[in-house]
């Protein structure tokens, strides 16, 4: 199957329901039935702004001229070793400019997640850039819930043909933790692909099959979305997402900076180093302002994201020169 037709078999199911890529969802329709590919379907694919980038970034990464080729789809949207070529500060950047804006206050959790192991895979993108997480940490049970188990590809085998029922792991939520239940039946739409049999294994999104799996496809989606999953499980990136705070972010390579947060805990970013106001105290602050300045360890790169919970309780993470940044103030020092 060529890559175009792939990528339009996954985009389809949220496309015709409006929730991303162009509007013409009959255009997109119509190439997959058909099992065509000519510049149209090319055309529609650049509609989705949300996916195209990542196959961009992820072809980029690899040396692949074309964002469609079927190797790059496939790593989006099921998982290969194509991921494991994109460096962490290029997916950090990638994250920094085209999401931290329509983010806003959500920022300070993606930001956590990038150092922390995230892979330009659609199950990143579906569990710690939308903000269904995170609304589900303020207790919006519905329809997050919903939307998170939805739009995540999930995998499951075929029970019965007609109706078209396959045995998934549905994604359930304790007011804690995110995690996959036991297996069970879900009735589901063919998509376009024919011929399925008793015991195939499907690839599903918003509720149609996608593509069969072959053994070595089913291990990588596994592997990829449960990996993003324990990233969105993670204590920093839970306890950022509760707190969705103003955020003071990136990128910042040198030059004082200073945000004001929610808990009025001033924070100074200067060239090579992070500090925070110590309260109650009176000594000259860099960049102005009163109380000693508490300075973490000195790094060099690029500040993804700061974000003040209490007045005890300041993280900041980006990429330092050592690799991944992340630390953290108590109210008495950083660690």
């Amino acid at each position: 199957m060529t890559g175009p037709l792939l990528f339009a078999r996954y985009a389809f199911p949220p496309n015709e329901r409006g929730l991303c890529g162009p509007a013409d969802n009959a255009a997109l329709r119509g190439y997959a039935m058909a099992g065509e590919t000519d510049p149209g379907l090319v055309r529609l694919a650049r509609g989705f702004a949300g996916a195209w980038p990542y196959l961009q970034l992820i072809a980029a990464a690899n040396g692949i001229a074309d964002p469609l080729d079927t190797r790059v789809v496939e790593a989006y949207w099921i998982g290969n070793g194509l991921l494991d070529s994109v460096r962490v500060a290029d997916y950090g950047a990638f994250l920094d400019d085209r999401f931290r804006r329509q983010a806003g206050r959500g920022w300070a959790s993606i930001a956590a997640a990038i150092p922390a192991g995230a892979l330009p895979h659609h199950s990143f993108h579906v569990f710690c850039v939308y903000p269904w997480t995170g609304l589900l940490r303020e207790g919006r049970a519905e329809p997050s819930l919903h939307v998170l188990d939805s739009c995540r590809i999930s995998w499951g085998w075929v029970v019965t043909t007609d109706p078209l029922v396959v045995a998934r792991r549905p994604l359930t939520w304790d007011g804690r933790l995110l995690a996959l239940g036991p297996p069970g039946p879900c009735q589901v739409a063919a998509g376009f692909v024919t011929g399925l049999r008793y015991g195939d294994w499907v690839s599903v999104h918003w509720n149609s099959v996608c593509d069969r799996l072959t053994p070595s496809q089913l291990l990588a989606l596994r592997r990829y979305s449960t990996h993003h999953l324990r990233l969105a499980n993670s204590p920093i990136y839970a306890r950022l997402a509760e707190a969705r705070l103003s955020v003071y972010s990136g990128p910042h390579r040198g030059g004082a900076m200073r945000k004001a947060l929610r808990w009025s805990v001033p924070i100074c970013a200067l060239a090579g180093s992070l500090a925070v106001a110590v309260p109650g105290t009176a000594s000259a602050a860099p960049g102005g302002g009163a109380g000693t300045w508490a300075v973490a360890p000195a790094f060099s790169g690029r500040l993804y994201g700061v974000a003040a919970i209490s007045d005890r309780d300041v993280w900041a993470v980006g990429l330092g020169g050592s690799g991944s940044l992340i630390v953290h103030w108590n109210g008495t020092s950083w660690s």
